[in-house]
């Protein structure tokens, strides 16, 4: 709020006629953390994400918790904070920065972390044409697959391993038959 004052006194100036006066929002204490809703994949692993999975699919997980502020409760919604929501993190356990955000501005809102557990994915990598004939140059691009599973573009590493003497190469030229070694 910004109030002005005008003075009326002929024997008087003011050196500042303008102030401003300021409202806080009622501090908020976290009186019961919420909880994330979990899944479990077909081994039996319990999981709040999957990897590839943007950290603000938490917002819609969270279960009950609760904030007050002197001793009465206060409605509000529990988010991810908006700068991590559109982070994908590795998988494992995590932490995440989580926000109360009340319902009525005039209470603050109050930040603390959780820990969240995001699952690997299972990726497959299907090849097409596992076959080239010699022609004096490297051959790689002869070698098609599709991967699926992942939700965005994922980066293959794919090795020849001679089956003849061992040897590893990421273009093979020469006639014969290779193992493929394939990491992501």
């Amino acid at each position: 709020y910004i109030a002005t004052i005008e003075l009326t006194s002929p024997n008087y100036t003011l050196s500042n006629g303008t102030f401003e006066y300021v409202i806080r929002p009622q501090s908020v204490i976290l009186e019961e953390q919420p909880v994330i809703q979990t899944q479990v994949d077909s081994t039996g692993n319990v999981y709040h994400i999957k990897y590839g999975t943007k950290l603000r699919a938490l917002n819609t997980k969270f279960m009950r918790g609760s904030a007050v502020s002197a001793g009465e409760s206060i409605p509000g919604k529990f988010i991810v904070n908006p700068d991590d929501a559109d982070k994908k993190p590795n998988a494992g356990v995590n932490t995440a920065t989580v926000l109360f955000v009340p319902d009525n501005s005039n209470y603050a809102t109050i930040s603390f972390t959780m820990s969240v557990i995001v699952a690997s994915v299972q990726v497959v990598v299907e090849f097409t044409n596992l076959s080239a004939f010699y022609t004096g140059y490297g051959v790689k691009d002869a070698l098609t697959y599709v991967i699926s599973g992942a939700e965005e573009n994922l980066a293959v590493d794919i090795k020849f391993v001679s089956v003849l003497d061992g040897t590893k190469t990421s273009n093979p030229v020469a006639a014969g038959s290779y193992e493929l070694e394939v990491t992501c």
